[in-house]
């Protein structure tokens, strides 16, 4: 009888035959986890974003090929200005 985890190491192995990546998933149920987030560094995502989903700040909208919306500049008050990049004239 096949157990769940010999089912997927011999998927993972024909899908390495076929030079194909393995799922990230695949390679969970045999031990692998390393390509998933820990518990507490989804916790901590939904810290930090939980209060802009609960109160989104607000959309500033700007012209296309421009620099941003003058709301942008406050970010930088006391601290200059932002510059021009190199080449452009």
């Amino acid at each position: 009888m096949s157990t769940p985890a010999a089912t997927s190491r011999r998927r993972i192995t024909r899908r390495a035959q076929e030079h194909d990546k393995p799922q990230a998933a695949d390679m969970t149920l045999v031990g692998d986890s390393k390509r998933f987030p820990r518990q507490d560094g989804v916790e901590e995502c939904w810290r930090v974003m939980q209060p802009l989903l609960d109160s989104p700040p607000p959309v500033h909208r700007y012209a296309q090929g421009s620099w941003g919306p003058d709301a942008a500049d406050q970010v930088l008050a006391g601290w200059g200005r932002w510059h021009e990049p190199w080449g452009v004239s």
